[in-house]
């Protein structure tokens, strides 16, 4: 039974073992149980994709690097989907750990950066390259920096922005311990943000639009130069 730090705790060696598990499996053979390595791309398969008016977060199953997973994990994309929606709180079946997991991630985005980078790290020391398994999020051009960055929205804005949202729930739930819900709800939004930090930077070529000056071209930090911000209150 997989517990909280087998994701958060997860070092290279484990990585790279989970990954030569993957690439051992049998075409066509029964689901295999994911590994702490396919769930925590899943999550991040998520930040590239897009979040529905009721607030959920969806993988796009078209994405190139969904399909390479897949491949590589010799499961279908919409297993991959399935995976996060079961993180995002969409299914109540989901083990105990899984919403404290969602929690951890969502609310830390430097937490999950450190962890994409040991997930990567034990993919290429098992000789899985780039075109197998690509840098997705960008973490070896500091385009995932540069969105953690770029997202300045406030938990406080967050936490206004769920409201209507979290005393729903709580209506349809009384009594029940609403702190772990609001995280959940809130990190949510906060990957809502960050999708939405991506496009704005990557519709700016992650520069200037008037001067083209980047953070890529002058070696400033990121966070001295981008921001992704809403002309209007900001709700997912």
């Amino acid at each position: 039974m997989l517990e909280l730090n087998d994701y958060l705790g997860i070092t290279v060696a484990q990585a790279s073992r989970q990954w030569r598990q993957m690439l051992g499996r049998v075409e066509k053979s029964r689901q295999e149980d994911f590994t702490p390595v396919e769930t925590l791309l899943s999550y991040g398969l998520g930040q590239l994709g897009t979040i529905s008016p009721s607030g959920n977060i969806n993988i796009r199953e078209s994405d190139p690097s969904a399909i390479k997973l897949a491949v590589i994990a010799k499961r279908p994309t919409t297993s991959l989907a399935a995976k996060l929606a079961n993180l995002d709180g969409r299914r109540a079946n989901g083990a105990k750990h899984v919403q404290r997991l969602w929690n951890e991630l969502s609310n830390d985005p430097s937490l999950y950066m450190h962890l994409y980078e040991i997930v990567l790290e034990g993919a290429r020391a098992v000789g899985i390259e780039e075109d197998a398994l690509p840098d997705f999020l960008g973490l070896e051009s500091k385009t995932l920096e540069a969105v953690i960055e770029a997202d300045r929205v406030s938990n406080s804005d967050l936490r206004e922005a769920i409201d209507s949202e979290f005393r729903d729930w709580g209506a349809e739930h009384p009594g029940d311990d609403a702190s772990e819900t609001e995280r959940s709800m809130i990190g949510t939004a906060r990957v809502g943000q960050q999708q939405f930090a991506r496009r704005v930077l990557e519709n700016c070529d992650f520069g200037c639009v008037f001067c083209g000056l980047s953070f890529s071209n002058s070696g400033l930090p990121s966070s001295r130069m981008l921001v992704a911000s809403h002309i209007k209150a900001w709700r997912y």
